[in-house]
């Protein structure tokens, strides 16, 4: 199917756009895109800004609403523009894209290989629109292939989006914690693990501000080489092997290291979870953009 579907892109321009709010994984995909965005070309960037000023009227007013900047449909950044996979979950006609939000894999899997998915999962789509941004024969196709590519550097690097699909990737995993209004463990994950405690658009949109500069000074010192020659399926890999950690409250494994599900029991999220986790997140969301920057240097 993936190559018979031509997704859709969104029109990003400069990341100055304001932080309105925060819901569920946009501080993290924001974050992905507007640091990968600061360290490319300005030859890139402005082939970015070229095709998101021409994004369709409707695809504008969708990304502004999810984004919490109803006012700003105009220009829109490549941040918000990361987020348009998922405002557009709900229309029907892209139904066919949500299965390549994540990767579904056998509980005694411990190493993703591309035998894994042959398409419809997070590590294809990332393939499948690298070479649309790349050869795409119309504004149109590109403009999607921009906004899903930066969307799914996001999803992959997120551990719980390589998962197993009779939890749903740890919606199904209900959490006791103290870590803010994430009640299920992929939320955690998406979102308040991420954000807590900032719980005001002035916090955070303050913890955005924080997050961004002490990731872009990381940049700096991060092996960015060594984290662009690797390939889509080691990035999947990457997150499984976080996914399969016993702490991160996912995965009881047994003398088989099959990961089994803690079933209809709540897992307890330890008052060290944040201080244990949320560098490790942070560094995921690094080598997104760095990975993201990369793919589209290539690409455009």
């Amino acid at each position: 199917m993936l190559k018979k579907i031509l997704p859709l892109l969104v029109p990003v321009l400069l990341l100055t756009g304001t932080f309105k709010a925060f819901a569920l994984g946009k501080m993290g995909h924001q974050l992905v895109c507007q640091l990968s965005y600061e360290h490319l070309t300005p030859a890139s960037r402005e082939k970015i800004d070229t095709l998101l000023a021409a994004l369709p009227r409707e695809h504008k007013d969708k990304i502004a609403a999810y984004a919490g900047t109803p006012e700003n449909t105009e220009n829109t950044s490549f941040a918000d523009a990361c987020l348009w996979a998922d405002a557009i979950k709900k229309d029907s006609e892209f139904d066919a894209f949500k299965p390549w939000h994540y990767l579904n894999i056998d509980r005694d899997t411990q190493v993703i290989t591309e035998n894994a998915c042959r398409d419809n999962c997070v590590p294809q789509a990332i393939l499948f629109h690298q070479q649309q941004l790349s050869k795409g024969s119309d504004e149109w196709q590109k403009q999607q292939a921009l906004m899903f590519l930066g969307h799914w550097l996001g999803d992959i690097h997120q551990p719980l989006h390589i998962s197993f699909a009779s939890d749903l990737g740890g919606n199904r995993s209900e959490i006791t914690s103290t870590l803010g209004k994430c009640s299920n463990l992929h939320w955690l994950w998406d979102d308040c693990l991420l954000t807590y405690p900032a719980n005001t658009a002035e916090s955070l949109r303050a913890h955005h501000k924080q997050l961004l500069a002490q990731l872009s000074s990381q940049w700096q010192k991060a092996p960015v080489d060594k984290w662009q020659q690797t390939g889509v399926w080691q990035w999947a890999s990457e997150s499984l092997a976080i996914t399969r950690q016993p702490d991160v409250g996912y995965c009881r494994l047994n003398e088989d290291q099959e990961c089994k599900s803690y079933g209809s029991c709540k897992v307890n999220i330890a008052g060290n979870y944040q201080e244990k986790f949320a560098p490790v997140l942070h560094q995921r969301i690094l080598q997104a953009a760095v990975r993201l920057s990369g793919l589209l240097e290539q690409a455009l």
